[in-house]
C-alpha cells in the first residue's frame, strides 16, 4: 500500500538576530551586531507512507553500538505480525523535540490516511530503542501510540514514511532543507492543545528555558538575573524534575518565552496565544532564542511562525575555536553541546525588538 499525503507551503517573517558584542563592528568600541534574518517561504511538499509485510532489518538502518547486550539482542526476533509497526530506531538520539516535531506527526499522519484507505481503525507501534528514556515514552503516550523498546528484529507490517524534500526559498534563491510537515501541527494538535490547556493551572506569562547539562549558558546567573528583573520565571526541563506534560502546560500557557535552542522550546508548537490572533499579528506569543555561535540553527524560527509567533534570536560570542572548526573544518555539529557566554546588551536589544516587533509585521504580508 502507498499513500501520498500533501502538505502545503508556508512562511516564515523577516526578523532579526542580535549578536554577542564584537570591536569588528566598531574596532574603537564593542558593540553588539544586528543580522537580519530574511523572510522565507518553505514547501509545498508530500510525505509519502508505504506499508508492506516484512521486518525492520529490511529497511537497513544503521544502529551503531559497542555494546555485546545490545549486539546480541539485535540477532533476536520480535514477532508482531499484522501489527503496523514503524521503526524510530534510525533516530540519532531519543530527543523528545525531535519526536513531537518529526515522529509522532508522522505516525498521526500515517495512521490518519491507513484508516481512510482501510475504512478501520488503526494502531501503529512505535518502536524505540533499549533504554529509552521515561519522558520520551510518555511523549508517545500522550498521543495513545503504543510503544515497543527493543533491539531486536520486529516482523509486522512494517510502515515506512518519507517528507519528500522540500524547497526553501529566500532573497531570490532556493536550496533544500526540509521542514514543510512543521505547517501540518497547528491543525495535528489542535485536540491535544485545547485538551492541555483546559486542564493547566495558571502558570506564568513569561518563562526562561535554561539548560544544566549540556549547551549551557556560561554566565547564566548574570542573563538569569537580568530576565528575572523583567518577569521571567527560570525552569528547567532536562533534569527530569518536571513530568513531559508538565513542561508542555508551562509552554502552552507562556506569552513570553526565552529559552535556550533544544527540545525544551519545541513544545511552543503547543502555545494557542499566537493562533487566537489575526494573522501577521504576532503580539500573542513572543520568543527570544538563545544560541551558541557554534551551533545556529532556524528550526524554532519556523515553528514560531506556523503558531502565528514573533521569533528573534540572541548568539552568543564567537570563539576561535568555533571558526576553526566551522568556517575552515566545516563541522557543522561539532559545537552543538557547547556553552557559550550572553552579551547582557545584546539581550536586551533582542527584548526590546520583541516587544516593539511583534505587531502586523509588513514582511509577512509580503511574501502572502
Amino acid at each position: 500500500m502507498d499513500i501520498k499525503i500533501p502538505i502545503d507551503g508556508y512562511k516564515v517573517s523577516e526578523s532579526k538576530t542580535f549578536a554577542h558584542a564584537t570591536r569588528m563592528a566598531d574596532c574603537w568600541r564593542a558593540a553588539p551586531e544586528e543580522i537580519v534574518q530574511p523572510a522565507m517561504r518553505v514547501g509545498p511538499g508530500e510525505l509519502h507512507v508505504a506499508v508492506a509485510d516484512g521486518s525492520t532489518r529490511e529497511l537497513n538502518i544503521v544502529r551503531r553500538t559497542r555494546s555485546p547486550l545490545k549486539m546480541l539482542h539485535r540477532k533476536q526476533t520480535m514477532d508482531m505480525a499484522g501489527k503496523y509497526v514503524f521503526d524510530t530506531r534510525y533516530e540519532v538520539d531519543t530527543n523528545i523535540g525531535h519526536y513531537i516535531v518529526d515522529t509522532i506527526p508522522k505516525i498521526l499522519l500515517a495512521r490518519q490516511a491507513l484508516a481512510a484507505a482501510s475504512g478501520e481503525k488503526v494502531e501503529i507501534q512505535a518502536v524505540l530503542k533499549e533504554g529509552t528514556s521515561r519522558l520520551s515514552i510518555e511523549s508517545f503516550a500522550n498521543f495513545s501510540i503504543p510503544v515497543v523498546c527493543t533491539e531486536a528484529d520486529v516482523v509486522g507490517r512494517i510502515v515506512r514514511i518519507r517528507e519528500v524534500a522540500p524547497q526553501t526559498w529566500t532573497q531570490g534563491t532556493s536550496f533544500s532543507n526540509g521542514g514543510t510537515l512543521v505547517e501540518r501541527l497547528p491543525e495535528l494538535y489542535t485536540a491535544f492543545r485545547e485538551k492541555l490547556v483546559s486542564r493547566a493551572p495558571s502558570g506564568p506569562e513569561k518563562i526562561f528555558v535554561s539548560r544544566k547539562s549540556s549547551r549551557t549558558i556560561e554566565n547564566e546567573d548574570e542573563i538569569t538575573g537580568i530576565l528575572k528583573s523583567h518577569g521571567f520565571e527560570r525552569y528547567y526541563f532536562e533534569t527530569g524534575e518536571l513530568t513531559v506534560m508538565e513542561q508542555w502546560r508551562l509552554m502552552a500557557g507562556a506569552k513570553e518565552i526565552v529559552a535556550i535552542h533544544g527540545a525544551g522550546l519545541t513544545p511552543l508548537i503547543f502555545n494557542a496565544h499566537g493562533l487566537a490572533r489575526e494573522r501577521g499579528d504576532l503580539s500573542g506569543l513572543r520568543i527570544v532564542e538563545l544560541h551558541g555561535a557554534g551551533y545556529f540553527v532556524d528550526f524554532n524560527r519556523r515553528l514560531a511562525s506556523v503558531v502565528n509567533a514573533h521569533w528573534c534570536g540572541v548568539r552568543g560570542r564567537i570563539t576561535p575555536e568555533v571558526v576553526r572548526d566551522l568556517d575552515d573544518r566545516g563541522g557543522g555539529r561539532v559545537h552543538q553541546s557547547s556553552s557559550f557566554r550572553v552579551d547582557p546588551e545584546s539581550l536586551g536589544l533582542a527584548l526590546a525588538y520583541s516587544a516593539s516587533a511583534s505587531q502586523l509585521q509588513p514582511s509577512h504580508r509580503a511574501l502572502a
